[in-house]
């Protein structure tokens, strides 16, 4: 698939983030905790969830396991982990169904701890913060061209 079509692909969700009845450009996000801050917790944190926590950050890797799903958030401090299921946000589910690898977001929900033991936030909202129009690069080829890699850093 080219460059071109994957762009168009990615500009058009935002019509579908406008049909949910929302602007998808948030202008301002409060922020209460950094990823660093909640994985500093450890042992605080426990199964059950806690306090309501807002953070936000650029979506790295998003997984779905039917109405539910989980992703990584990337922020300035580090990387935490999004839980989002169906029956628990109800209308803001297909929110973060819209949400593509890249783009950045707002999350806010309860802080927990899964069953394999990672510090996660619950989201009971998701905000479209940018819209991220070209994929991210490839983790592991990186820039095969060589005159672009030493030139264009």
């Amino acid at each position: 698939m080219s460059l071109t079509h994957l762009m168009a692909q990615r500009r058009a969700r935002i019509q579908d983030w406008r049909a949910l009845g929302d602007e998808p450009y948030a202008y301002r996000y409060d922020v209460t905790h950094h990823a660093a801050e909640l994985l500093a917790r450890g042992e605080a944190v426990t199964a059950e969830y806690g306090e309501t926590v807002r953070v936000a950050g650029r979506l790295m890797t998003k997984r779905g396991q039917g109405r539910a799903g989980f992703a990584h958030l990337l922020d300035a401090s580090g990387r935490i982990q999004i839980y989002a299921k169906s029956d628990l946000m109800g209308a803001e589910y297909p929110r973060f169904e819209l949400a593509q690898v890249g783009d950045w977001i707002g999350v806010e929900g309860a802080l927990f701890r899964t069953r394999t033991g990672e510090i996660t936030v619950r989201a009971d909202k998701v905000v479209l913060l940018a819209k991220s129009n070209r994929p991210l690069p490839e983790k592991r080829r990186g820039l095969p061209d060589h005159e672009t890699r030493s030139r264009k850093r």
